[in-house]
Parts: structure tokens; C-alpha cells; sequence
């Protein structure tokens, strides 16, 4: 009886980069060529159940890793918001975390990257958030409690003051035409709105002289 074996392995004109594995003339799977590298196949090697098997498990990985990249490339998320996408096209939990600790290795998902990313983002200028509300921001996207905690926890006092001194500064340009009253609410509305407590919004104010007595 003769031992089946891989007869061709050529280009897929559907796909870059990628191969098709025929065993006896019979098309048997369609994988990166990366991946058929690593795998050791070449043509002449003897096809039994264990290899197909083999094959078979890495080309569901190999799809889902590309699809998981390909999400990521879209848009940077946590680790859990991954997950959820991932699960929610019916891919096994076990592939799933494979797929993330794999993507994790590579550098690619990094949940204490996108957090640091998301508080340089929102404490720049043109947002100026404040602790609570970067808090907000970030646990939205999936992350972690505790490495939000830690993270929020690097700012100094002085640092988020500075930021909403910033804020009251730039916006009381836009209230000068106002009466005074109506500049204390507004100024005082955005700057508990931007996430900061009523102690950093109350020497903001006062910064910019807008001090609210019996605050």
C-alpha cells in the first residue's frame, strides 16, 4: 500500500504570502508560507494522521492570529476587548487565548501600552481630563482596575493642577464676554465635567480669578 505524501506545495493566487499543501494531487490545506516553513513541509514528506492533524490546528491558529491583527491594526485595544471580538466570531476560548498570549509575546497587544498611550492622549491639550475621568476613559476600554490605579497613581497632584490651571486659563478667553457669575458656572461645569475634584477645580478658578466664595 503505497504511504501518501505532500506532492506540491505552491503559491495561492488568492492569497500572498500563503501556499496551498496537495498530498497525491489532492489540495489538503491552504496556509502562510511562514507557517508551512516552520511546520517542516516539503515536498516528499510522508502524510499521516498526526501531521494532518497538526497542520489542520495550525492553520485555524494561523487564521485567527491574522484576524486578530487585523482588528488590532484598526484599532489598538485591551486585552479583554479582544477576547470579546475574538469570542464573538466563534472562535474557541482556548484558541482565543493562545491567540492573545501569542500576540502578547510579540509585543503587538499591550495593555499598559495603550493605557499610557490614552493618558498622554486625553491629557494633552485638547482634551485635559482630568483623574476621574481618564479613569472612566480607560476602564471603558477593557483594562485592567489595578494597572489603572497604578498608572493614574504616576501623575503627581502638582502635575493634574497644572493641567486644569491650563484648562481654566484657555477657556476663560472664550467666557470674556460673559457676566461673571455665568463664567463661575460654566468654568466650574467643565472643569468637574473634565474629570478634575471640586479642590483641583476650586484653585483653578482661583488661579484665574474666578474664585467662588463659600466654596
Amino acid at each position: 500500500m503505497d504511504v501518501p505524501t505532500i506532492t506540491a506545495i505552491s503559491p495561492d493566487p488568492r492569497k500572498p504570502r500563503s501556499v496551498v499543501i496537495r498530498v497525491d494531487g489532492r489540495l489538503v490545506a491552504a496556509l502562510s508560507s511562514k507557517l508551512a516553513e516552520s511546520l517542516g513541509l516539503v515536498v516528499g514528506l510522508e502524510w499521516n494522521d498526526a501531521l494532518a492533524v497538526r497542520v489542520r490546528d495550525a492553520a485555524v491558529f494561523d487564521k485567527a492570529l491574522t484576524s486578530a491583527v487585523k482588528m488590532l491594526g484598526k484599532r489598538p485595544m485591551s486585552r479583554s476587548r479582544l477576547t470579546a471580538k475574538l469570542l464573538a466570531k466563534e472562535m474557541p476560548a482556548d484558541l482565543v487565548e493562545k491567540v492573545c498570549h501569542r500576540l502578547e509575546e510579540l509585543g503587538t497587544l499591550d495593555d499598559e501600552a495603550l493605557a499610557r498611550r490614552m493618558i498622554e492622549e486625553w491629557t494633552a491639550a485638547r482634551h485635559s481630563a482630568g483623574p476621574r475621568k481618564l479613569e472612566v476613559k480607560l476602564l471603558q476600554q477593557g483594562l485592567d482596575a489595578n494597572l489603572v490605579e497604578r498608572l493614574l497613581s504616576d501623575t503627581t497632584p502638582q502635575d493634574t493642577q497644572s493641567r486644569a490651571n491650563e484648562l481654566a486659563q484657555r477657556e476663560l478667553a472664550k467666557l470674556a464676554r460673559l457676566d461673571h457669575a455665568t463664567q463661575q458656572r460654566r468654568l466650574w461645569s467643565l472643569l468637574t465635567r473634565r474629570g478634575f475634584d471640586e479642590d483641583t477645580a476650586r484653585a483653578a478658578m482661583d488661579h484665574v480669578g474666578l474664585g467662588i466664595e463659600g466654596e
